[in-house]
């Protein structure tokens, strides 16, 4: 649930809260990207990466349920953008993908908080923002995996979509993992 913008890239160990913590995903943004966090709840939040001060690799880096005002809901991924140009892709613990294409998440009006950005009747397990289409792999929990092309999976106009069914599951075999 921490955020660290640091300026420069160092090769000294970042600084977690506790031995608990884990760092969920590093990209490279630049001042006038929007970051873009979406929550469990389904909601997106927004904010320009601008207004984040920069920490150091030292520090745990800035409370993200305080500086978005979070309201009972976790983070499960964040991103970064300019131009709003290719796709979120969700994936869900029931076998469902969901490509959404990123202009949707567009505002005009520096919105901070967009309800029903995705869909919430699964659990999502694993989130990417990618410019063009690749392989994904599901890793299910009879250790099996299964491999998809992204560019078999239609794009959706609409942010909360509950996607496609790419993966058969059951009561005893979810999806625990994807790779790209």
């Amino acid at each position: 649930n921490y955020f660290k913008k640091i300026d420069k890239l160092s090769d000294e160990p970042h600084r977690l809260k506790d031995s608990n913590d884990f760092i969920m995903n590093e990209f490279k943004a630049e001042n006038i990207d929007d970051l873009l966090f979406f929550t469990d709840k389904g909601n997106l939040y927004k904010i320009k990466a601008a207004d984040v001060s920069t920490s150091t690799n030292k520090e745990i880096g800035i409370y993200l349920p305080n500086l978005l005002k979070l309201e009972d809901e976790k983070i499960i991924y964040g991103c970064n953008t300019n131009d709003y140009e290719g796709f979120m892709l969700f994936c869900f613990e029931n076998g469902k993908i969901a490509k959404v294409d990123m202009k949707e998440y567009y505002t005009l009006k520096n919105r901070k908080k967009l309800k029903n950005a995705l869909y919430t009747g699964s659990k999502v397990i694993k989130s990417y923002y990618l410019k063009e289409d690749t392989n994904l792999t599901y890793v299910l929990s009879n250790k099996k995996k299964k491999s998809i092309n992204t560019k078999d999976v239609s794009i959706k106009t609409t942010k909360n979509t509950q996607g496609v069914k790419k993966i058969e599951t059951t009561d005893k075999i979810k999806i625990i993992d994807t790779t790209i």
